[in-house]
C-alpha cells in the first residue's frame, strides 16, 4: 500500500489546518450575532438591568404540572438567583445582536429538577435555536443516556450546544462530558476575547472563568467565578462566528475554534515571554 505513512506530521493537510490566513479568522470573529438564536437555559433573567446589552426576545418557564409533568410555557422568568443575568450580560457584551430566549429551569439555588432540565432543552432544539447555554450540569448518570440523545438530537440538526465542566477536578458531569457538544473550562484571562482550544481533555476550550465581572439582579455587579460564567463567553464566540457565516456544521465550527484557539494561545505566549523579558531586564 502506499499513502502518507511517510509523513508522520500528517502532510500537507496538515498543515493547511495549522495555518488557516490569519484574515480568514479575523472575519469568523467579525460577527456580532445578529440573526442567530441563543437559547440560556438557567435560573432567568433580570430583563430590566440597565447593563444588558441583549434584553430577552422571549421569556419561558418550565412548570411542573401534576398530569403532563414539565411542561414549557411563556411566562416572565425572572431571575431567582442571579446566574442567568449574569450569563445573559456576558452573551450581550460580546455579541450584542443576538435574539436571547430566558428559559428558567434551574430554581432559588441554582438547581433544577432533572425533567425540567430535559423538557428545556428539548424545547429550544424543537423551537430551533441555533445556540444553546448550558452553564449547568449533573453528575447523576441516571441522565446521562437522556441528555445524551437530546445532545446528539442537536447536533444532527445543526444545534450547537455549549456546556459547563463540573468546577471538580476530575469529576465528570453530564452533558459537558459528551463530545458532540462544546465543553468549557474557566480560566484566567485579561481580555473577555481570549480563549484557548485544548487537545485530548474533556473539556475544549479554556474561556474567562475567574472574576468576570458580570450583570447582578437588582442592578447591581458581581465578581463571579465558576466555569458557569466562562460558557456564555464561547456561546458568544459562536453565535458570532455564526452571524457571518450560515449553514456551518457543529464539527466545522469546532474547527474554526480550533484555529482561533491555537492563534490566541500563540499570542499570549508571545506576549507572557516579551513581558518575562522586560520584567527581566
Amino acid at each position: 500500500m502506499t499513502g502518507g505513512a511517510s509523513d508522520p506530521a500528517g502532510g500537507a493537510l496538515r498543515r493547511f489546518l495549522d495555518d488557516v490566513p490569519p484574515a480568514l479568522l479575523d472575519e469568523a470573529m467579525a460577527g456580532r450575532g445578529a440573526g442567530v438564536t441563543v437559547a440560556l437555559i438557567d435560573s432567568g433573567v433580570d430583563a430590566a438591568h440597565p447593563d444588558l446589552r441583549v434584553r430577552p426576545a422571549r421569556s419561558l418557564e418550565v412548570v411542573l404540572d401534576p398530569r403532563r409533568g414539565a411542561v414549557v410555557v411563556d411566562g416572565p422568568a425572572a431571575d431567582v438567583a442571579g446566574h442567568g443575568t449574569a450569563c445573559a450580560d456576558v452573551i450581550g457584551r460580546l455579541a450584542p445582536e443576538v435574539a436571547l430566549w430566558n428559559v428558567r429551569a434551574l430554581g432559588a439555588d441554582c438547581r433544577g429538577n432533572p425533567a425540567a432540565l430535559l423538557a428545556a432543552l428539548a424545547w429550544c432544539i424543537e423551537h430551533g435555536a441555533d445556540v444553546v447555554n448550558l452553564s449547568l450540569g449533573t453528575r447523576d448518570p441516571a441522565l446521562a443516556e437522556p441528555l445524551r440523545d437530546l445532545i446528539d438530537r442537536a447536533y444532527r440538526r445543526s444545534i450547537l450546544v455549549v456546556a459547563a465542566a463540573s468546577n471538580i477536578p476530575d469529576a465528570r458531569a453530564y452533558p459537558a462530558t459528551f463530545a458532540s457538544l462544546v465543553c468549557v473550562d474557566a480560566g484566567y484571562f485579561a481580555a473577555p476575547d481570549d480563549f484557548v482550544f485544548r487537545v485530548g481533555g474533556e473539556a475544549e476550550i479554556e474561556a474567562p472563568g475567574v472574576y468576570v465581572d458580570a450583570a447582578w439582579p437588582g442592578g447591581g455587579r458581581k465578581l463571579v467565578t465558576g466555569t458557569s460564567f466562562a460558557t456564555p463567553h464561547v456561546t458568544a464566540h459562536l453565535a458570532r462566528i455564526v452571524s457571518v457565516n450560515r449553514g456551518l456544521t457543529p464539527f466545522q465550527v469546532k474547527t474554526v475554534l480550533c484555529a482561533l484557539g491555537r492563534r490566541n494561545a500563540e499570542r499570549l505566549r508571545a506576549a507572557a515571554a516579551a513581558a518575562a523579558a522586560g520584567g527581566g531586564a
